[in-house]
């Protein structure tokens, strides 16, 4: 009897120890749990403030963020079209460019100038609007059907005081005013060539050709003088049409 309530007795310490130790090896094992946790809890933190570390330096994310906006700032300022100011466009002031004030001042000089021009021209053909050839004091006109200088003598005289007045009209007017020297003949024959007789048109330009030559053979430019024939459309007042008087050329300046 003794002896089985002494196996009774140490199966229950046995039993007693073994619960005991299965109770403290759970309490072990949600301890050790907890502390797992709450390291967890604690190391958190510590990553975070690893983040701002990073921000405050400079470096890791922020880097490539701050690299992203620089990026498309750039790209951004380049897709922006230029300003009125950087093309070079005028202001909406309503000044103007200088181009336009340049053209605006050598218009008004043009005027001026042209003006000026048409004074000349009007004060020059005044003094030779009677001025002609054949002048009458030692030939009257040209021969009848004849183109050349009736008298070479003649002309040197008559170059030598009605030239005077055609050099000055050279001297006063520029280069795109010309002398026109005009042909004329007397109201004998025909105006047009008719048959084997020439006319009068004929006759009237070939006499301001045979005048233009000799006026470049005296050193006036020959780009300066104009010719033409009007035949027996403008004879000499009080003379009669067929006069040899009307056998003559007769000048005038004009632009060209």
């Amino acid at each position: 009897m003794s002896k089985l309530l002494k196996f009774i007795a140490i199966f229950l310490l046995l039993t007693l120890n073994f619960f005991y130790c299965s109770s403290s090896s759970d309490k072990v094992k949600e301890e050790d749990k907890t502390s797992v946790e709450n390291t967890e809890k604690v190391e958190a933190p510590t990553e975070e403030k690893s983040s701002y570390e990073n921000i405050d330096s400079g470096t890791g994310a922020t880097e490539e963020v701050a690299e992203r906006d620089s990026t498309a700032e750039t790209e951004t300022l380049e897709s922006q079209p230029p300003t009125e100011a950087t093309e070079g466009k005028p202001s909406s002031d309503g000044m103007a460019s200088t181009e336009d004030m340049s053209k605006s001042e050598k218009t008004e000089g043009e005027t001026i100038y042209g003006t000026l021009d048409e004074e000349k021209l009007n004060n020059i053909n005044e003094k030779i609007q009677d001025l002609r050839y054949p002048d009458g004091k030692m030939v009257k006109g040209f021969k009848y059907k004849d183109t050349k200088l009736p008298n070479k003598n003649d002309f040197a005289r008559w170059i030598k005081t009605s030239g005077k007045v055609i050099k000055e009209g050279f001297d006063m007017l520029p280069s795109n005013y010309a002398l026109e020297v005009t042909g004329h003949a007397d109201s004998s024959g025909p105006e047009q060539e008719d048959g084997n007789k020439k006319g009068n048109l004929f006759y009237s330009e070939e006499r301001a050709k045979s005048v233009k030559r000799e006026l470049v053979r005296m050193k006036i430019p020959e780009d300066r003088i104009i010719t033409r024939g009007i035949g027996s459309s403008s004879p000499v007042a009080g003379v009669d049409e067929r006069d040899v008087s009307n056998r003559r050329v007769t000048f005038k300046f004009i632009q060209k």
